[in-house]
């Protein structure tokens, strides 16, 4: 059976890039806020607490803590440890999931060898943060530019495609294209609303 750890070390994200200004290993997860009368605020922990295990289980970062919440019944009592101590903590059940009324973010601090000290890292980290939310938004608007719908540029392309064909059934063909990803659009901009 894999461990929570061994999963953790497997997976491959973005955070080899923050790794370069923080050091994050073996340290934790800080809580960065707490639901009014949630689990954690009941039990007496306070914000900007690093959670080092729970239920005897080693935290290292935000991926164990994860899959060591999925393993907690809803409604069970169990055990923090955070820096400043041991808690009890009773689980609340939110539509048959474990809820435990924190915020949480991993816990890093500035590395020792970054020249430029913490707020060096700041302005680093918001540049990043910066070019990876024009990177998502490029993406996105590039990717809805290519829907074969009407007047954008995927439109257009398969207009073209459809002018090799005869005039009536390539217009015809355009035509419905459009109109079904334009409902498309539509049905999913009306699903997310409501």
């Amino acid at each position: 059976m894999e461990t929570p750890r061994r999963a953790a070390k497997r997976k491959k994200d973005f955070s080899e890039v923050s790794n370069c200004l923080f050091d994050i290993s073996n340290r934790g997860v800080t809580i960065t806020s707490l639901v009014e009368d949630g689990s954690f605020d009941v039990a007496g922990v306070s914000e900007g607490e690093i959670i080092t295990a729970f239920n005897g289980v080693e935290i290292v970062d935000l991926a164990i803590f994860q899959e060591t919440i999925e393993t907690v019944d809803p409604g069970s009592e169990t055990t923090l440890t955070t820096n400043k101590g041991e808690y009890s903590i009773l689980t609340e059940d939110l539509e048959g999931k474990t809820r435990l009324g924190i915020f949480i973010e991993q816990y890093r601090v500035v590395r020792a060898d970054f020249a430029w000290g913490e707020t060096g890292a700041a302005i680093f980290s918001w540049i990043l943060g910066l070019f990876y939310w024009l990177y998502l938004l490029s993406l996105g608007i590039g990717l809805f530019n290519l829907v074969p719908l009407g007047p954008i540029d995927g439109g257009r392309m398969f207009k073209m495609v459809t002018d090799y064909l005869p005039e009536k059934v390539g217009n015809k063909i355009w035509g419905v294209v459009s109109i079904f990803f334009l409902g498309l659009i539509l049905v999913n901009i009306g699903a997310g609303i409501f």
